[in-house]
């Protein structure tokens, strides 16, 4: 099953359901340490109406042949965003099938810009 926890060396990284998840504190930790690759998923025209401080932007469709030159170490923790969850879910799928083992899906861009204000889910 899919949203079970992986077993990763830092152990913050979990798949997440699409929209109605809570991120796991430390992924959000994660990623205000830098210490995480953040990539939205979404179109140019949606990462420019806003993204979040340090995202990278990477199309869905174009995370399989642009991921290798954001992170070559198959290991290394990526953290995946778009508008509802969908694509970032479809993009941590081919993450996965190229081997790289601490993909997480954040869910919106909403909902993880929440998140990392300090929000809970009912802000």
């Amino acid at each position: 099953m899919r949203r079970l926890l992986l077993a990763l060396g830092l152990g913050f990284l979990l798949p997440l359901a699409a929209c109605n998840a809570e991120i796991p504190p430390e992924t959000l930790a994660a990623i205000r340490a830098g210490h995480a690759l953040l990539l939205d998923v979404r179109t140019p025209a949606e990462f420019a109406a806003g993204h979040l401080d340090g995202a990278r932007l990477v199309p869905y469709e174009q995370i399989a042949a642009q991921i290798g030159a954001l992170a070559a170490d198959k290991h290394a923790a990526i953290v995946l965003y778009c508008h509802s969850g969908r694509r970032a879910g479809i993009a941590q799928q081919a993450l996965l099938d190229l081997g790289y083992t601490r993909v997480v899906n954040a869910g919106g861009y909403a909902q993880l810009s929440k998140a990392l204000a300090g929000c809970t889910p009912q802000c």
